[in-house]
């Protein structure tokens, strides 16, 4: 089951990044025939400002994990000094 899960996510984002793509390289050169010199210029701006956004989107998104992971690996090596710790004291009582 989990299997074809996995084949079905995969096809279907394959899938949709191919149409996805088409249509990103096809709008442009469908429009200039449609559209003014200014209007296709607005329109290469907001595209690249799209394009801007979303990579700052992932960058902070992906610090935040990073920032995560590394409070986490602290919290972990605090736990495991304050085990340590216990344990030699619990030996050093016991002996």
């Amino acid at each position: 089951m989990k299997k074809t899960n996995k084949i079905f996510k995969g096809l279907l984002l394959t899938l949709s990044s191919l149409i996805v793509a088409f249509l990103a390289i096809s709008l442009p050169f469908k429009l200039i025939g449609d559209m003014s010199s200014e209007q296709m210029r607005g329109l290469f701006i907001t595209e690249i400002a799209v394009y801007f956004i979303t990579f700052i989107a992932y960058v902070v998104i992906n610090e935040k994990k990073k920032a995560k992971l590394a409070k986490e690996k602290e919290r972990r090596f605090q736990m495991r000094a304050k085990f340590e710790q216990a344990q030699r004291e619990y030996y050093d009582l016991a002996a």
